[in-house]
């Protein structure tokens, strides 16, 4: 059994994993840089510790201070959130060798689903559509071997493009992601992109959630995700279904995991990737479903057996819509909706103050029902009830995107609505 657990995160997810740590009976620690002393978590965690200087390198970034940390607290395991390390092989490795349970895969099947190029071989050598490589034809998608969150990619038009690119790309690294290795894939015109949550135990049962449609992006960054996904065919839906089963079956997968899809507008799909963490999307899973897929980490992480079915139907469809800010700045008032099925996840109050650090995030609104229609016209409510003064946001983009008949008819395309 966990006591004590780390949290190496920060922001609303650091809150989200307090709130299941305590429904478990498990006293959690929040890690915190010098500049995030005021941050919800640190309020609300019954333990808290500084892991170093507002850097992410230097704190949420660093594997010696936050494994120094956990031992100074006597903690029992780690949670890693999303982001920062949360897929780094080493720091589960780390934890591990200091008998501290990490929260996610096995290092072993970290090292595998971090490399890009061997996934997308992997899910070849299975019969699984994969993007073309451009073979030095352009324009090409140029995209970091070990990026993420969609750091590292860009399309690059010509040769001579190519080597600014490739230090540009570098750059936007900035250290949080090893290797210098890129894939060179033929630009695919992408109509949708479709994540497939799926938990596994070590014993390798696997249960496989609704499709989740992540299609409202902007520069590769999530806006808008919904799940069940809309206007896509259910034997197509299906088929990426029983891939995600293939290549979580072949890489031994022990843990929660999506596995990233894209469809064309002639309904051919590509296997992308699997992020070997929680995503920040999960929340539209957990309103769907009703299943806690933190709790499901934690349980899986102890050992403990899937007793999920194979295939988890949706109970309702469910929205959620990323609130960020433009520009940091300190939120002077803010009012976050309410009510029956409208679920917030923030990190936010009143006087708190955006840093320049980190993603901008500060809150994430969720709305589900029993229909599409339903969902989308409570989104519609709760942002029209959302309040947020002391710095702009995107709240008024949302709230377009959510509005429009393409959203609404279910066949928006990805990057177009979110690039008006």
């Amino acid at each position: 059994m966990i006591k004590k657990m780390l949290i190496a995160n920060r922001g609303e997810i650091a809150v989200r994993i307090i709130q299941a740590c305590r429904a478990m009976n498990i006293k959690t620690v929040a890690a915190y840089s010098d500049c995030d002393k005021d941050t919800l978590a640190v309020f609300l965690a019954d333990e808290t510790v500084c892991i170093g200087d507002s850097e992410p390198s230097e704190s949420y970034l660093n594997i010696d201070h936050i494994i120094s940390a956990a031992l100074s607290k006597k903690c029992d395991a780690i949670h890693p959130g999303y982001g920062f390390l949360s897929e780094n092989a080493e720091f589960a490795k780390r934890a591990k060798e200091n008998n501290i349970l990490f929260i996610g895969p096995s290092p072993a099947v970290l090292l595998k689903t971090a490399d890009k190029s061997l996934m997308k071989k992997a899910a070849s050598n299975l019969g699984i559509p994969t993007i073309p490589p451009a073979n030095n034809h352009f324009p090409l998608m140029l995209k970091s071997n070990y990026g993420g969150g969609g750091k590292g990619i860009t399309i690059v038009n010509n040769k001579t493009e190519l080597n600014n690119c490739l230090e540009a790309a570098k750059i936007e690294l900035n250290g949080a992601f090893k290797g210098d290795g890129f894939l060179y894939e033929k630009i695919v015109d992408i109509y949708k992109h479709i994540d497939i949550q799926f938990i596994s135990d070590k014993a390798g049962n696997i249960s496989i959630f609704p499709p989740r449609d992540c299609s409202v992006q902007r520069r590769y960054q999530k806006l808008i995700e919904e799940t069940p996904a809309a206007s896509i065919p259910a034997d197509l839906l299906d088929k990426m279904s029983q891939d995600t089963t293939k290549i979580a079956s072949a890489v031994g997968y022990d843990n929660v995991g999506t596995a990233e899809f894209i469809v064309d507008e002639r309904m051919n799909y590509y296997f992308l990737e699997v992020n070997s963490r929680l995503q920040v999307e999960h929340t539209i899973t957990e309103e769907a479903t009703g299943v806690d897929l933190i709790e499901q980490q934690i349980k899986l992480a102890m050992g403990r057996k899937n007793s999920l079915p194979r295939f988890i139907k949706a109970k309702k469809h469910a929205i959620e819509c990323r609130v960020s800010a433009n520009a940091p700045g300190e939120l002077n008032i803010i009012n976050l909706p309410s009510g029956k099925d409208i679920r917030v996840d923030t990190v936010a109050y009143q006087n708190y103050v955006i840093k320049p650090f980190y993603d901008p995030l500060i809150a994430k609104i969720i709305t589900s029902d029993k229909s599409r229609t339903k969902a989308i016209a409570k989104a519609k409510l709760a942002l029209d009830s959302t309040i947020i003064m002391g710095t702009s946001t995107n709240i008024d983009e949302l709230y377009r995107i959510i509005n429009s008949s393409e959203y609404r008819s279910g066949h928006y395309s990805i990057f177009e609505e979110s690039e008006k």
